[in-house]
């Protein structure tokens, strides 16, 4: 059987087919292609090195898009089929969701905590350059292209997939559909010593049972006792997803020696008032609560700069600042239980 590599044209994302279809115009995105690991972050180029090590022709590969530019307009024959008679640019965006979420943060700070939340947490700060150095790779962050050639350096975590699940599980169990008002409720009744779990745990990731399988660790870490207890399962959730972020935002502030004031919460996790007052609470910082739609919003705020020459980040954040409301959190910090969230990992 032929490599695959060696019988291959052209390597594309799928971001990148998706505007190859719409334009006959090839190009690697750079936040989506930056994931791939043949990208030198800090030329934001493919990297030869990388390629000649795994025996890649960098022949597979387009030019690198830039955000804001227009790669291109709709073919006509689509044009015709949908009956439009004036040309459609396709302008370039992060096709990353991740990076589109982080280009919709309402700040003028420089500096700032983000969590991407969604079915996975992306917890991470945006940088000028990348940040290459033992204390990255030791805590697990990556970096990766973002916006306008900045870059963030984040950690992939598991997000609201877990506490989805419990709700799917306890609908099920009660035989009717809950709200997520009632499950805070359930969660609010577990007093005491709250039981922990390592969110990242591969055992947590597809579980036959997600509740059964938290209910299990916690029996066997001699956490909790007896039946199953659906509010002591949701709090356990909430508190280790918090103490999860707390966790990898002080692992950012010791890799590049820096303290962070705020943490911006974009996409649907942003509506979880639970973990949202509790991150506030195990980091001691301020939490704002942004737009659900926040890569949506990022996706379209990039395409002005191709109708607008001037239009910078800072611009784009300011139009999306004066756009969307936003809640904040605040509290007083209560590390204790991060400590000891610590000694699961």
């Amino acid at each position: 059987m032929p490599d695959l590599f060696s019988i291959a044209d052209k390597f594309l994302m799928i971001p990148d087919i998706l505007n190859y279809f719409l334009t006959g115009i090839m190009i690697n995105e750079p936040s989506e292609f930056s994931t791939s690991q043949l990208m030198d972050v800090r030329t934001k180029k493919i990297s030869p090195e990388t390629c000649k090590k795994f025996n890649i022709d960098t022949k597979l590969f387009s030019e690198i898009g830039e955000h804001g530019k227009t790669i291109g307009n709709v073919r006509k024959n689509i044009l015709e089929e949908i009956e439009i008679d004036y040309d459609i640019p396709v302008i370039c965006v992060p096709s990353h969701d991740t990076a589109s979420a982080v280009t919709a943060i309402p700040t003028q700070e420089d500096s700032f905590v983000f969590i991407s939340s969604g079915t996975w947490s992306l917890i991470g700060t945006e940088l000028d350059e990348p940040k290459i150095n033992d204390d990255t790779l030791n805590a697990r962050l990556t970096n990766e292209v973002s916006a306008f050639n900045k870059s963030t350096l984040l950690k992939n975590s598991a997000g609201m997939f877990i506490i989805q699940r419990i709700k799917q599980e306890f609908d099920a169990a009660m035989n009717r559909t809950s709200t997520w008002d009632e499950l805070d409720e359930l969660a609010d009744l577990c007093q005491g010593d709250i039981p922990l779990f390592n969110v990242n745990d591969i055992r947590f990731f597809n579980p036959y049972k997600m509740s059964e399988e938290i209910w299990r660790y916690l029996l066997e870490t001699n956490q909790v006792s007896g039946q199953l207890d659906w509010g002591t399962v949701i709090k356990s959730v909430h508190e280790s997803m918090s103490c999860s972020y707390a966790v990898t935002i002080e692992d950012l502030e010791k890799a590049l020696d820096k303290e962070f004031h705020s943490v911006y919460i974009v996409g649907g996790g942003s509506k979880n008032i639970a973990v949202n007052n509790l991150t506030a609470k195990r980091t001691g910082k301020k939490v704002i609560a942004c737009s659900k739609e926040s890569t949506a919003l990022g996706n379209i705020a990039t395409q002005l700069k191709a109708f607008d020459e001037s239009m910078t980040l800072k611009k784009i954040r300011k139009i999306i600042t004066n756009s969307i409301s936003v809640k904040e959190y605040t509290a007083e910090k209560d590390s204790e239980i991060v400590e000891r969230y610590r000694t699961l990992l």
